[in-house]
């Protein structure tokens, strides 16, 4: 689900309201539903339409403000902050079908990982986007600080 077009593009704008109407706008990005079905879920960009984001898609996926206006959209299709990180590492790794490679830290895996400042189970959901990175790791070894 793409949360970039949640955020910056919803349904709840202008044209995409009168094109969509108001029920079916609400069931946008239904995180929540999906995985109440037992359905896995990627949180992603369309890059390069939308940013390379991933601690915002978490944040719009947990929140669902809107961009404009600062309304939530539909706050049942909210799912947790453990489901979103879920959805932009080990579950979309699964999606890609490279899960067995990356998406979690285990042995036999690449080991990509980033290393936050913050911890976003203990924070506010809406200032998780805003957490810095304090080192990047590509297959173990440290990349950036």
């Amino acid at each position: 689900m793409n949360r970039s077009h949640t955020k910056l593009k919803g349904p709840r704008t202008r044209p995409n309201k009168v094109l969509l109407g108001p029920e079916r706008s609400d069931f946008y990005d239904p995180c929540a539903s999906a995985l109440r079905a037992g359905l896995k879920i990627s949180l992603h960009s369309d890059w390069n339409v939308t940013p390379l984001e991933p601690l915002r898609y978490v944040q719009d996926a947990v929140t669902r403000i809107m961009a404009e206006g600062g309304e939530v959209l539909n706050v049942d299709e909210r799912i947790g902050v453990e489901a979103a990180l879920r959805a932009v590492t080990i579950d979309a790794a699964w999606q890609c079908r490279a899960d067995n490679i990356t998406g979690s830290i285990e042995s036999g895996k690449y080991a990509d990982l980033v290393l936050l400042e913050e911890n976003p189970l203990e924070i506010e959901p809406t200032q998780i986007e805003h957490i810095a990175v304090s080192q990047t790791l590509l297959a173990g070894k440290v990349c950036s600080r």
